[in-house]
């Protein structure tokens, strides 16, 4: 009996707002036709998902404001502001976050939106919606919560210093913008290039591939060094100690030479090579030029330092040892290998090259002894040498099967020299013997020095290169043409 008792009284409470119920069911049966209206319109027009639910927001949010003054029960009436205040808040997270900054900001316009901006904007509505939640469906005074809450405050404050000190440095950083995502930057005596910035850090990459976390509050307190702005390029010093024996305008000459020829220097900034102070054994040059990017900075650094050890072989300038001690005797002069200057008299490529240039290629050419199962190189490592057979047999090996035997008169190493893929097949020595190593900047000092020589070697390295590009299916046009633009700059050729 008492559980019929208290069915009947429930059902005549429900028939007190039987009109409150059936404005429901005309609302939400409206609202359900619109959304099949507008899926229909969707797929006619091509409307996009963002904006399709957009616009059903829209919809329920207009008819809750239509019948809120039409409601008769309180209960309900808290309902409909229920509803309400959830629709505004994902009316505006839509329009704002989604459609602004995320479709018309970063996808279309190709802004640089960082996480913290959208999460403070999204902390934002949070804390908004919630306050409007408390305050029209459940009445709450907002003012009488948070007065007595001023001393917790505090004490949460003092206990989280830190995150919202990163915080506050991540909204500073975000206004004033000292970098920007991509920027090489250096904080204290770290440097790497900005992938991330979010509201407690900043992430960089460095130029080895290593990822360091700095803390926000780390960066504001610290000195900033942007290489990425107002301009990608910058300027390069390097420093060179010479002989006091040289004339600087030997020294100058050299090196303007080095700096001319370098593909990554800028042509159109100004390169300097300044005699800064005479040191304790040698006289000091700084040399200045620009390049493209931070990033070329290392490749350049290497080249050049090395183009300069091979060009003041060449111009017989010396870089002296820092010592203080006189030793009195006299030097003794570095003399060719004659045996490795007949060697390379009987190859293709320097046959019919000058007396002078195979003696330049004996002297600083790196002349390495081999015993027989010696692994001269090896299939898949990186190199960037070639090598000259002086004598011996030996065996190339590709995919472990033997392809070819080579001996004195030829060369291998080629494609290597002239471009940054691994090598395609190991040589093993097969009886003893040695080889003349060169590397690409004295390579390219002698094609300099002899334009017949290079003439010969740009058409022998064209047959090689065409010939192991036909016998390697995975080679692309583009790669191809990359190889013969890398030959091409190797001999100077326009």
């Amino acid at each position: 009996m008492e559980i019929l008792h208290y069915f009947s009284s429930s059902f005549d409470k429900i028939l007190l707002h039987k009109n409150d119920l059936i404005l429901f069911s005309v609302a939400i049966s409206i609202i359900l036709f619109l959304r099949i209206l507008i899926g229909l319109l969707k797929k006619r027009i091509g409307l996009s998902n963002l904006v399709t639910k957009t616009i059903n927001y829209f919809i329920i949010l207009i008819f809750l404001e239509f019948i809120k003054d039409k409601v008769e029960g309180l209960w309900f009436l808290k309902i409909l502001f229920f509803f309400e205040t959830i629709f505004v808040f994902l009316v505006v997270k839509v329009v704002v976050i989604d459609l602004y900054i995320k479709e018309y900001l970063i996808d279309r316009k190709n802004k640089k939106i960082s996480h913290i901006i959208v999460d403070i904007t999204k902390l934002i509505i949070g804390i908004l919606f919630i306050m409007v939640f408390l305050r029209n469906v459940f009445n709450v005074n907002l003012v009488a919560i948070l007065t007595p809450s001023a001393i917790l405050t505090a004490i949460v404050g003092l206990s989280m210093k830190d995150t919202i000190g990163n915080l506050m440095s991540g909204i500073v950083i975000q206004i004033e913008k000292p970098f920007d995502i991509g920027d090489w930057i250096q904080v204290g005596d770290l440097i790497g290039r900005v992938q991330e910035i979010n509201w407690r850090y900043t992430k960089i990459r460095t130029i080895l591939n290593i990822y360091i976390i700095i803390p926000n509050n780390t960066i504001s307190s610290d000195n900033i060094i942007n290489y990425s702005k107002p301009t990608k390029e910058i300027e390069v010093e390097l420093d060179i100690g010479v002989s006091y024996e040289v004339p600087p305008v030997k020294v100058k000459r050299a090196i303007y030479e080095i700096l001319e020829k370098n593909q990554y220097v800028l042509k159109n900034r100004r390169k300097r090579v300044l005699l800064m102070d005479y040191g304790a054994s040698s006289i000091n040059y700084k040399i200045v030029f620009g390049v493209d990017n931070y990033y070329v900075k290392r490749f350049v650094v290497d080249e050049i330092y090395t183009s300069i050890w091979y060009q003041f072989k060449n111009y017989g300038i010396e870089i002296p040892f820092p010592i203080r001690t006189v030793i009195m005797r006299k030097s003794e002069e570095q003399k060719p290998n004659k045996y490795v200057i007949e060697a390379l008299k009987k190859n293709d490529l320097f046959k019919d090259a000058r007396e002078d240039v195979l003696e330049f290629l004996a002297t600083y050419g790196n002349l390495i002894k081999f015993q027989r199962g010696d692994e001269v190189i090896r299939e898949g490592e990186m190199g960037d040498t070639m090598y000259i057979i002086i004598e011996g047999e030996y065996e190339v090996m590709r995919g472990g099967k033997s392809i070819a035997l080579i001996s004195k008169g030829d060369f291998f190493g080629e494609v290597a020299l002239i471009s940054d893929k691994k090598r395609n097949a190991s040589v093993i020595c097969k009886s003893e013997g040695c080889v003349l190593e060169l590397d690409r900047m004295l390579f390219k000092l002698v094609l300099e020095r002899d334009k017949v020589l290079r003439d010969v070697v740009y058409e022998k390295f064209q047959e090689r290169v065409i010939k192991e590009l036909k016998g390697d299916e995975k080679v692309d046009k583009h790669e191809k043409m990359t190889l013969f633009k890398n030959l091409k700059r190797l001999c100077g050729l326009s």
